[in-house]
Order: structure tokens, then C-alpha cells, then sequence
């Protein structure tokens, strides 16, 4: 699986990546500006995790352009934000999932998010699962 993180804060990307690197096979690109990293979007990762605060370009705005382009990206925006209406808005823009910097379930949301890919996976290959992913995903 490949995997961006694009965030600006230097000492927070390494520590999400050797997060990630812990239960995630692929690589991981980081890129710490959205110029950078939409320069890269070509590379098509699987999944970007996104900083909704970033210097040069808005999260959000990122988060339209990835997914006017590249609709089967799967982005999760990251923030200290704590707001609703935030996470509401970036949801509506097709964000998978919107999780708060440092937040107490921060970590366990993040291998969720990668539980639920592999499931996704197996969800392509009949063969190796049955039961729909969204079944599955839902319980019911």
C-alpha cells in the first residue's frame, strides 16, 4: 500500500510515520507542504493522511483537487481542530475519516483506517473474503 502523509509540522510527520510503518506494509512518501505534495499526486498513493492547516495550500482545498482527480484516493484529514462543522465539511468533500491531532483515540483510528483497507482489499479478490466489505464494516 502506498501512503502520503503530508503535513507541515516536521517532528509530527516522523512520529505518524513510524506510527504507520508499524502495521503497514508499502511505502510512505512525507511531503511537508500541498504544493509538494500534489506535484507527487500522480504517484496515486492509496491512502493520504492530511494535515487540514497547512502554510501554503488549505487541507480542504488539497481535498477537492485529490478527489476531482483521483476520486478512489483515500484521504483522512488530521487537525487540532476540534470543531464539527470542520470535520462536517471535509466528510462532504469525500474525506474518509477526520481525526484530531493527539487526540486520545488518535492512534486507534489510525489502524482502523488501515484494518478497514485490507478488508477493502479482500473485498477485490472474492476469494479471499465473502462477506462485503460495508457489511462488515457496518456489522450488520
Amino acid at each position: 500500500m502506498k501512503t502520503f502523509i503530508i503535513e507541515d509540522n516536521k517532528f509530527y510527520a516522523n512520529v505518524l510515520n513510524a506510527r504507520l510503518e508499524k502495521f503497514m506494509e508499502g511505502s510512505i512518501d512525507i511531503y511537508h507542504s500541498g504544493k509538494e505534495a500534489l506535484n507527487n499526486i500522480y504517484k496515486q498513493p492509496n491512502l493520504i493522511f492530511l494535515d487540514y492547516n497547512l502554510p501554503d495550500i488549505k487541507g480542504l482545498d488539497i481535498l477537492k483537487q485529490i478527489k476531482s482527480t483521483y476520486p478512489n484516493i483515500q484521504v483522512v484529514l488530521l487537525s487540532g481542530q476540534e470543531k464539527i462543522e470542520i470535520a462536517v465539511n471535509c466528510l462532504r468533500y469525500g474525506a474518509m475519516d477526520y481525526i484530531i491531532k493527539n487526540n486520545e483515540d488518535h492512534n486507534e483510528r489510525i489502524e482502523k483506517i488501515f484494518n478497514d483497507l485490507k478488508e477493502f482489499e479482500l473485498d477485490i479478490n472474492p476469494k479471499k473474503s465473502s462477506t462485503p466489505f460495508f457489511r462488515r464494516l457496518f456489522n450488520f
